[in-house]
C-alpha cells in the first residue's frame, strides 16, 4: 500500500504561506513532484484550501484497508446475490415450460410421430399424399392426433375425416401442413383474438398451396364410399344368379357368370368353411359346368362330393352371405 509521497504535483506552483513562526514563507513546487501526507501536511492543507492551487495537485494514496475489505465483501455479496437470482429463475422457467408441456394436448412428441408417419408415405418430401392414403397416415399415427391402438380403427377414420376440414388439392391430394392444422385443431383448437388469427394466417399461408379449395377429404371419402356401394350392388346383381343356382340341388343348370376364377376362389373358400377340402382344378372344372356351356353329362361324375356338400347360403362364409 502506498502511504507516504502519494500527492503529486501535476504542474509547476509557487506560492507564499504562513510559515512556523508567523512570516510569510515561499513555496517553489515542480510538476511530478511528490509531497508525504504526513512531513508536508502544512503544504498540502494549504493547497487543498486554495482553489486554484488544489488542481495542481492528485492523491495516489492507497484507500484505508478497511474499506478495501467492507468493498470487497459487498461486491462478493452482491455477486453472488445476482447469481443465485439467475439460478433461480432458469430453474423456473424450465419448470412452468415444462409444465405447459404436460398440458398441452398436441405436444412435440406427438408432432414427430405424424412426421416420421408422413415420411413413409412422401419419401420424396413433396409434402403431397393422396387422400386415400389419409386412412394409412391415420393408423399409424397414436392419439390424439391419429388411432393407433385405438378399437374400430376404420370408425374412428371415417370420424376424423368427416369432423376436419382438409382441404383437397388437385382434386386427390392433401397438404401435410394443411393436414397437420386440421387434426391438431381438432384436439386442441381455441379461440384466438381477430389479430393474432390474423398474424398466424399471413404466417402460415406463404407455407400453403395458393388458392381456396372446392371440396374437402370429407367429400373425397363420401364419393368412395358412394362408389363402393354402387360396385358391392353391381357385383351382387352378377352374382345373384349364381347364387340362385348354389342352393339349388340341381347343379346342371345353367348360370351366366363371367368371372370363373372369382367363382372357384369363392367355391374354394366354401368348402374350406365346411371343413372339406378341394383342389383348384377341381373347383375349376365344376365352376365352368356350372357357369358355362358344358351341360353334357361327360364329366359329370368328376365332383360329386360337392353336389351334396353344398346345399343352401347358409352354408357359405359369413362374409359371402349378403353377396
Amino acid at each position: 500500500m502506498q502511504k507516504e509521497d502519494c500527492w503529486l504535483v501535476e504542474q509547476d506552483v509557487t506560492f507564499s504561506m504562513p510559515g512556523g513562526d508567523g512570516d510569510a514563507m515561499q513555496v517553489a513546487l515542480d510538476k511530478g513532484q511528490y509531497l508525504d501526507p504526513i512531513n508536508d501536511q502544512m503544504v498540502l492543507d494549504h493547497m487543498r484550501g486554495d482553489s486554484e492551487l488544489r488542481d495542481a495537485l492528485m492523491d495516489q494514496c492507497t484507500i484505508n484497508a478497511m474499506l478495501a475489505v467492507l468493498f470487497c465483501c459487498i461486491f462478493i455479496l452482491v455477486c453472488s446475490y445476482i447469481m443465485v437470482q439467475l439460478v433461480i429463475g432458469i430453474i423456473l422457467d424450465n419448470i412452468q415450460a415444462a409444465t405447459v408441456m404436460e398440458n398441452t394436448t398436441v405436444g412435440q412428441d406427438d408432432v414427430n410421430e405424424f412426421i416420421a408417419a408422413w415420411e413413409d408415405l412422401d419419401p420424396f418430401g413433396t409434402s403431397y399424399i393422396h387422400v386415400k392414403q389419409l386412412t394409412i397416415l391415420l393408423s399409424q399415427v397414436p392419439p390424439p392426433l391419429g388411432i393407433r391402438g385405438l378399437p374400430q380403427m376404420y370408425k374412428c377414420v371415417q370420424e376424423i375425416i368427416l369432423d376436419v376440414d382438409i382441404p383437397l388439392r388437385e382434386r386427390v391430394y392433401v397438404h401435410f401442413l394443411e393436414v397437420l392444422h386440421a387434426l391438431a385443431g381438432r384436439v386442441a383448437g381455441a379461440e384466438i383474438p381477430a389479430e393474432e388469427e390474423l398474424r398466424i394466417h399471413h404466417r402460415l399461408v406463404k407455407r400453403v398451396p395458393e388458392g381456396a379449395p372446392l371440396y374437402t377429404a370429407a367429400h373425397a371419402y363420401a364419393a368412395m364410399a358412394v362408389a363402393g356401394a354402387v360396385r358391392g350392388y353391381l357385383q351382387r346383381v352378377a352374382l345373384k344368379d349364381v347364387w340362385k343356382a348354389l342352393e339349388r340341388e340341381d347343379f346342371n343348370e345353367v348360370v351366366s357368370c363371367g368371372d370363373e376364377v372369382g367363382m372357384s376362389s369363392r367355391l374354394m373358400d366354401v368348402m374350406q368353411a365346411k371343413g372339406k377340402s378341394i383342389s383348384p382344378a377341381d373347383a375349376k372344372a365344376y365352376v365352368r359346368r356350372l357357369t358355362c356351356q358344358d351341360l353334357s353329362d361327360e364329366g359329370s361324375d368328376e365332383l360329386p362330393q360337392i353336389q351334396g356338400n353344398l346345399r343352401s347360403k347358409s352354408d357359405l362364409p359369413v362374409n359371402l352371405r349378403h353377396i
